[in-house]
């Protein structure tokens, strides 16, 4: 998108009086970010409309090219959506270049006008960018941008697919120029494109299997490409064939061993509440049912603990509030425990007792505990010095608490719990594309994540400290996408992943041995 430069102007706190136009509408001023680590200022009412019951099926990106000479400017890009403009264009988001602030304009359930003739259908976001210069392109501002895209993908259902190809018209996270009607367009610009497929791949960082031991089998669950589950197991000696487990979802799935059952929850596509399935060796798999009756449209991946005769399932719902469903005493009850929080919530038996991490709309990490008076309310875990995004891996090991979390430098951050001390923070390095996830194996701790290479990487802490990151070897040449579910069996590390053709990979370890790879085929959700 192309326009003359504005007088630059500071934008600061949530909503800037300076950038109000006269005509704005009250409701418009009131308003607050679907997105939570999104600040508010409101585009002028002349910039955009009604999408007139449209669903919403796809991203536009953009970067706001100024007239030559001029340069990208994010505040008075803000400016020029804030007040009337002759084309009465508009974008829902704006982020910054040299940090990855994001302001929102216009609201998700509103039309903004940037892509004309797909307004009614699409999200639109502007880059602080211009395609004559490839310092603007910037990592932190990439890696910002995805981070808000999942979270658009996960509640609107969109496809997180695209090509690197200006001319393909093909996928849900699309360029300007990729958008019948405006081929030729140089928006979002070829220095974009070199970085899409890359960018797509943050965008699917937080893709996971749900996996657990059971019965002395190694248990995966795997949502399709048709958005059904399937379960496939490893016996002891050879892995059988996938079970079609059916439903339709919307997220990936959690699972839980019971007792002598396995419990398996995910969110149901079309009506957005909460399902579970359950196994137990007296009559095998029971029909979904839901639980309770969810209070409230969820999204995204439940996360699920089992903590003495109880189940707890955690869920953010549309609202950005996370809900519990909790099974004790032969029923299920739901509690709503608050929060803006961004990303998935994660569950973690500490001690017997209930704690529930998430990202806080400041993107940084917040827990809330269960104690004899009920949740402790949302409390913040200390100061990583950067800000985080995606869904926190959480282990107990040695007595502390441990938050495993993506940095949006692309770093791995570990936060430790300890007694009498609080939390402290680590920066354990490394490049990465989504969410990390940690277990214990023994006495060490295995840290696993997808490098910005499409493979597999680990890092293990032990009374020696940490080895660093380390190139999982073998791994698939078509590459990996999502986030690795890490898990102890025995005295193995395994690792399960998606590759990029959408089949399951399996990747184990144990001492002595080199890595070892599985093919375990399906066809999983885009």
């Amino acid at each position: 998108m192309k326009r003359a430069l504005t007088t630059s102007l500071a934008v600061t706190g949530i909503l800037v009086t300076a950038l109000i136009p006269a005509g704005a509408s009250e409701a418009a001023l009131l308003a607050r970010p679907d997105y939570p680590a999104a600040r508010w200022v409101a585009a002028d009412p002349h910039n955009w409309g009604s999408r007139g019951g449209d669903a919403i099926t796809a991203i536009a990106l953009h970067t706001f090219d100024p007239v030559a000479p001029g340069v990208p400017d994010y505040e008075s890009t803000i400016r020029f959506f804030a007040n009337p403009n002759e084309a009465q264009t508009s974008a829902h988001y704006v982020i910054r270049s040299s940090d990855g602030d994001i302001t929102q304009m216009v609201q998700n359930q509103d039309r903004a006008n940037h892509v004309r003739g797909h307004n009614s259908n699409t999200i639109g976001i502007e880059h602080e960018a211009t395609s004559r210069q490839e310092k603007w392109y910037t990592d932190i501002m990439m890696r910002s941008s995805a981070a808000l895209v999942r979270d658009l993908c996960e509640r609107y259902l969109i496809p997180r697919t695209g090509s690197s190809d200006p001319a393909e018209q093909s996928g849900g996270i699309k360029g300007h120029s990729q958008f019948a009607g405006h081929e030729g367009n140089s928006d979002p610009g070829a220095f974009w494109y070199e970085r899409h497929a890359a960018y797509l791949q943050k965008v699917r960082g937080g893709k996971r299997d749900a996996a657990l031991p059971f019965g002395g089998q190694y248990q995966i669950f795997q949502r399709q490409r048709d958005n059904s589950v399937q379960q496939r197991v490893w016996d002891g000696s050879a892995w059988r064939g996938w079970v079609d487990l059916g439903g339709s979802f919307a997220g990936e799935p959690a699972a839980v061993a019971f007792g002598r059952q396995m419990h398996v929850f995910g969110i149901d596509r079309a009506t957005r509440q909460l399902r579970t399935r359950y196994w137990d060796p007296s009559g095998g798999w029971s029909n979904w049912a839901e639980p309770g009756g969810t209070p409230a449209r969820l999204r995204g991946n439940p996360s699920a603990v089992v903590i003495g005769q109880n189940i707890h399932v955690f869920a953010r719902g549309e609202d950005n509030h996370v809900y519990e469903a909790r099974w004790s005493g032969g029923a299920w009850r739901w509690t709503n425990l608050g929060g803006t929080v961004v990303g998935d919530p994660a569950a973690l038996d500490f001690d017997g007792q209930a704690q529930v991490y998430a990202l806080g709309s400041d993107q940084r990490l917040y827990s809330s505990v269960l104690g004899g008076s009920g949740w402790s309310g949302w409390a913040k875990s200390g100061e990583p010095g950067a800000r985080l995004a995606g869904t926190p891996s959480v282990i107990r090991f040695n007595g502390q608490a441990q938050a495993y979390v993506q940095g949006l430098n692309g770093n791995v951050y570990q936060a430790v719990w300890t007694s009498g001390s609080g939390w402290t923070w680590h920066n354990l390095g490394g490049a990465i594309f989504g969410d990390p996830s940690a277990t214990v194996v023994g006495s060490t701790v295995r840290v696993a994540a997808l490098g910005v290479d499409s493979q597999l990487w680990t890092d293990s802490w032990s009374a020696n400290g940490w080895t660093g990151w380390q190139k999982v070897t073998g791994g698939p040449s078509g590459g990996l996408t999502g986030t690795p579910t890490a898990m102890a069996f025995g005295n193995q590390l395994q690792l399960t992943v998606q590759g990029l053709n959408g089949r399951a990979r399996q990747a184990a370890w144990q001492p002595g041995s080199d890595w070892w790879w599985a093919d375990l085929g399906g066809t999983a959700a885009d």
